[in-house]
């Protein structure tokens, strides 16, 4: 015996999701800016923000284990959000 609880996509924390991985990636950003500087003069555009707000559905805990992913040391984070936009762009085909 199981109960269903479903998830309820609070549209009023999007708002703070997106200031949350705006900052996060302006941290990235900073940290890496050295070891990859062509790759994120303009890293990351407003659509993949806009489409990691989207996916998080109103849920702190996708933004921040996103964020962890990216932000790993012996990864391009760079190359790491594009595997997450890859591995998202393929669930809706």
């Amino acid at each position: 015996i199981y109960n269903s609880i479903g998830l309820v996509h609070d549209e009023e924390s999007d708002d703070d999701i997106r200031l949350y991985l705006t900052d996060k990636f302006a941290h990235i950003h900073s940290k890496h800016i050295h070891d990859y500087r062509e790759r994120l003069e303009d890293w990351p555009p407003k659509s993949d923000i806009d489409w990691l707000v989207d996916r998080s559905s109103g849920h702190f805990i996708y933004a921040s284990t996103v964020v962890k992913f990216i932000d790993n040391d012996m990864e391009n984070p760079v190359s790491q959000l594009e595997y997450i936009l890859r591995g998202l762009n393929s669930e809706d085909s």
